[in-house]
């Protein structure tokens, strides 16, 4: 009879321990045996298998900039119209300054779980309107009155909007 593993939580990480399969209870799922994985990537891998590529990574970089404080941050299909991208992820913060913070959340966070570059990014320089293109999906940041004067939510408000929250 064979040996399974086990992991177990300790101070200094997780350690594998060899237990015959009679002393494992019935209710370990293999979920138990395995380290867990940190929660955000746990929480990007349960998006993996449930959406598109594309509409992973726009759900992703919306939560990025509500966790950075972006105000507003509405995420909208627009690829049944629009032939060069299938989502906006709309978002502002209160002053240049935080408008910065979220683009290079956004840029470093998915970068940091794998996902895409930005094919092309707009608008750094002024920090009123900041577009990150990423092809698949376009972020917008905007600080509140460059929001307020394009109001793409209107511009966009027969397309469906995505809850990503």
């Amino acid at each position: 009879m064979g040996m399974s593993s086990i992991f177990s939580e300790t101070q200094g990480g997780t350690e594998k321990i060899q237990v015959p399969p009679s002393s494992i209870s019935a209710s370990t799922s293999d979920t138990q045996s395995q380290p867990k994985p940190p929660p955000q990537a746990l929480e990007f891998e349960s998006l993996q298998a449930i959406q598109p590529e594309g509409k992973r990574w726009a759900i992703a970089a919306a939560r990025i900039a509500d966790n950075k404080l972006g105000r507003g941050t509405v995420m909208i299909d627009v690829g049944q119209v629009l032939g060069i991208t299938d989502y906006f992820v709309i978002t502002n913060g209160g002053n240049h300054r935080q408008v910065e913070a979220i683009v290079e959340e956004i840029e470093a966070q998915i970068a940091r779980l794998g996902g895409p570059r930005p094919y092309r990014i707009e608008g750094r320089q002024d920090l009123a309107w900041v577009l990150l293109d990423y092809v698949d999906f376009v972020v917008h940041v905007f600080d509140p009155k460059a929001r307020d004067y394009y109001d793409l939510e209107r511009l966009w408000k027969d397309q469906p909007y995505v809850k990503w929250s």
